[in-house]
């Protein structure tokens, strides 16, 4: 889904409906004596108003989650997403916000351990989206030591039912400096409360998804 696109359809249709307007007001006020200056008028006001209206556009997409969930349909990926790896022995929940910004996706994670306490955190450095296989090279940084790496994850996102919107994904990842050690995962998409409830206490959140237990293989 090409948000500037969308943009730039409504800025050149209002622009046309506009300066359809003002050139009935034209014809009914002024005739054609004054055609060429009532035209440089109409165009100016035509291209400022249209302007204002795809600001307000823009606007409202950035501060409107609905309203880009309906532009981008299913390929609405945005929002907080998480999984549980086995690593060394140890189950490690990985929290991954992704959001919209401008034309592409960006990528926020952070990883915790078993007893809440956040290991690391990555961005994406290289995105590509292709409307279900999300690929990127991550950078990471480690809490101890620290230390930072680079890595390469694939994300392919489903939806189970009928629902509108992807709920779940298969991916792996790989970290460059371990390029022999592949970690697949499975996550879903998160609910309001989980989100509410890891903006106030992150810890919570993360034992809450390890005691729920809610990452289920044969649910996606």
């Amino acid at each position: 889904m090409n948000i500037t696109g969308s943009t730039q359809a409504i800025r050149t249709g209002a622009a046309a409906t506009i300066a359809g307007g003002f050139a009935s007001a034209q014809d009914a006020l002024f005739g054609t004596a004054n055609a060429g200056v009532v035209f440089v008028v109409v165009v100016t006001t035509a291209l400022v108003i249209s302007q204002v209206i795809a600001t307000l556009f823009e606007k409202a997409l950035d501060s409107w989650g609905f309203l880009r969930g309906l532009l981008l349909s299913r390929d609405n990926i945005e929002g907080f997403w998480t999984d549980v790896v086995r690593i060394n022995g140890a189950d490690v929940v990985g929290v991954l916000n992704i959001s919209l910004n401008a034309e592409d996706f960006c990528i926020h994670g952070v990883q915790y351990d078993e007893h809440g306490h956040q290991v690391a955190s990555w961005k994406n450095v290289l995105l590509k989206f292709d409307g279900q296989n999300l690929r990127y090279l991550y950078e990471t940084r480690y809490q101890d030591p620290n230390v930072t790496q680079f890595g390469y994850s694939e994300m392919t996102f489903l939806r189970t039912g009928s629902r509108r919107y992807p709920d779940c994904c298969n991916g792996h990842f790989l970290d460059l400096a371990n390029p022999g050690t592949a970690h697949a995962f499975h996550a879903i998409r998160q609910s309001r409360e989980f989100v509410s409830l890891f903006g106030r206490n992150p810890s919570a959140a993360v034992l809450g998804i390890l005691s729920a237990r809610q990452i289920d293989q044969a649910a996606c």
